[in-house]
């Protein structure tokens, strides 16, 4: 998150920025970002054996 005064000459764009970035952040600090396919793969079968899913 930025930090800016509602009267200064960048608030605007802080607000389209925060909105065009945050759920990218988002996404990353939850962990849901994979790097190659096998990293997918990893994450899915993990998935699988937590949640017990698709099975």
């Amino acid at each position: 998150m930025m930090m800016t005064t509602q009267y200064s000459a960048t608030y605007r764009l802080e607000k389209f920025l925060n909105q065009l970035l945050q759920p990218v952040i988002d996404i990353h600090q939850q962990g849901r970002i994979f790097h190659n396919g096998t990293d997918f793969l990893e994450k899915f079968h993990n998935y699988i054996d937590q949640y017990d899913r698709l099975r």
